[in-house]
């Protein structure tokens, strides 16, 4: 019983962090920042080889564009609630430091951050035309309060569902779902928008 109050207490705090570092961060941003761009992976376990494979069709696909790889394994939060933090911390590090552009990532570890308004609306950066085919991909998640119940509120449209990819789901092994997203505060926003059609948006 205590490993699970701490279990529990461990990741609550990990969700609530991001917070204040995101808030009001989701305005345009359309500067190329002077790193980048950056393709973040964070899953409970990340096939780094896969996803290193991932990044190199990617460079090819577009040209003149050098994409960096932050591979974040998060672990098992039920077995190593301390391990799994640094993990978590990792990652809202990064996306705060601007050392995020694209997120692959398996459910729970974009729901952490979808909360703080860490990722874009797909609406604010695609035509109806581009999102209309992956209307039934669309990510949106349902919010908790600090206790884990829910509050009712949703986040909505910040992501598409890529789990039926072999490709991208091969990355984040044993993950129930994969999904893609944009970070609010990408500092190479264009070539983020570019990697995520490359991504996303394929039939």
């Amino acid at each position: 019983m205590k490993s699970k109050a701490k279990k529990t207490a461990v990741l609550l705090a990990a969700a609530m962090i991001p917070t204040a570092i995101f808030t009001g961060c989701s305005g345009n941003n359309e500067e190329e920042g002077s790193g980048g761009p950056y393709l973040v992976v964070s899953s409970s376990l990340v096939n780094e080889e896969k996803a290193k494979e991932l990044v190199s069709t990617l460079n090819e696909s577009l040209p003149g564009v050098e994409i960096q790889l932050n591979a974040i394994s998060v672990g098992d939060t039920s077995k190593d609630p301390t391990s799994a933090m640094a993990g978590i911390m990792k990652l809202t590090m990064v996306m705060a430091g601007q050392e995020a552009d694209v997120l692959i990532a398996d459910y729970d570890s974009a729901w952490r951050n979808a909360g703080s308004e860490a990722f874009y609306p797909l609406t604010e950066l695609f035509s109806e035309e581009e999102l209309n085919p992956y209307l039934d991909k669309i990510v949106s998640f349902e919010l908790t309060d600090d206790q884990g119940n829910p509050t009712g509120e949703k986040v909505e449209n910040c992501g598409i569902d890529v789990s039926d990819n072999a490709e991208l789901s091969a990355i984040c092994p044993g993950a129930d779902s994969v999904g893609v997203y944009i970070i609010s505060n990408s500092p190479n926003l264009d070539t983020a928008k570019e990697i995520f059609r490359q991504l996303a948006f394929t039939e």
